[in-house]
C-alpha cells in the first residue's frame, strides 16, 4: 500500500506542476495582452492545481497531496508574474530566461506583490489545499448514494421475485386442490 501511495505522490507532483505551469503561462499571458494582473487568477491556478492533484491520488487524498497542491500553486503564481516581468522588462521574449531578468526579478520580489496579490495568494493556496479534499469527500458521497440506490433496487427485485414466487407457489397449490377435487 505504501508503494501505491509514494507512487500518487510521484504523479501527483507532475501533475500540479503542469497545471502550474499550464496556470502561470495563462496568466502571464493575461498579463502580456492587458498589461494589467488580475488577482483572481492566482485562484484559478490554486483551484487547477488542486484539481491536478486530486485527479493524481484518485480519490485517496492525503495531506502530503494538498501540501503539493498548496505548493505548486505557488510555484504558479511565481511563474505568472515572472512572464509578465520578463516580456514587459525586455519588450519580448528574446531575454526572457536571461540572468539578468533573472536577477532583476528575484532581487526585487517583494516588489511584485501588493497586498492585493497577497490576498489572493493565502487564497489561491486555500483553494489548492481544499480543493483535492472536497472533490474526494463528494465522490464518496455520491458512491455511498450510488451503492444505497443500488441495494435499494437489488432490494426491491428481490422482494418482486420473493412476491413472484409466491403467487408461483399459491398458484401450484391452486391447481393442485383443482386438480385433487376432480
Amino acid at each position: 500500500m505504501e508503494n501505491k501511495t509514494n507512487s500518487n505522490l510521484g504523479v501527483a507532483i507532475v501533475y500540479a506542476l503542469i497545471a502550474s505551469v499550464i496556470g502561470g503561462g495563462i496568466w502571464g499571458a493575461i498579463i502580456i495582452i492587458a498589461e494589467y494582473q488580475l488577482g483572481i487568477i492566482a485562484l484559478a491556478i490554486g483551484a487547477i492545481t488542486g484539481y491536478a492533484v486530486y485527479l493524481a491520488a484518485k480519490e485517496n487524498v492525503t495531506q502530503a497531496h494538498k501540501i503539493i497542491a498548496a505548493i505548486a500553486s505557488l510555484i504558479g503564481i511565481i511563474i505568472g508574474k515572472y512572464t509578465g516581468f520578463a516580456y514587459l522588462l525586455n519588450d519580448g521574449f528574446e531575454y526572457f530566461l536571461n540572468s539578468f531578468t533573472r536577477n532583476v526579478f528575484f532581487q526585487n520580489f517583494s516588489e511584485f506583490f501588493s497586498m492585493y496579490d497577497i490576498i489572493f495568494i493565502i487564497l489561491a493556496v486555500i483553494t489548492a489545499w481544499e480543493i483535492p479534499s472536497k472533490i474526494s469527500k463528494k465522490k464518496a458521497v455520491e458512491a455511498n448514494e450510488a451503492d444505497e440506490n443500488i441495494d435499494r433496487i437489488l432490494g426491491a427485485e428481490e422482494s418482486d421475485n420473493a412476491d413472484l414466487n409466491e403467487t408461483t407457489t399459491e398458484n401450484q397449490e391452486n391447481k393442485q386442490e383443482t386438480n385433487n377435487n376432480q
